[in-house]
């Protein structure tokens, strides 16, 4: 129990880490895609994947707390 307990911590830590960022990740894409650094689609697949891990890093966080009790 003492270990999945850990486990929940760091989970909820990466995710609220990968939280913070996001939004200045997402801003910067569209930054670039302003100045013709990186085209439409490419921001999009970005921002897309960037989406993907908040959502998975936060069923993870959910799975690791409900082992851990």
């Amino acid at each position: 129990r003492g270990d999945a307990g850990q486990l929940a911590a760091r989970a909820e830590s990466l995710s609220r880490g990968i939280e913070s960022v996001s939004d200045a990740l997402r801003d910067a894409l569209y930054l670039d895609v302003a100045e013709g650094e990186l085209t439409v689609e490419a921001a999009t697949r970005q921002a897309e994947a960037l989406r993907w891990l908040q959502r998975v890093s936060r069923h993870i966080w959910r799975i690791a707390h409900y082992l851990a009790i």
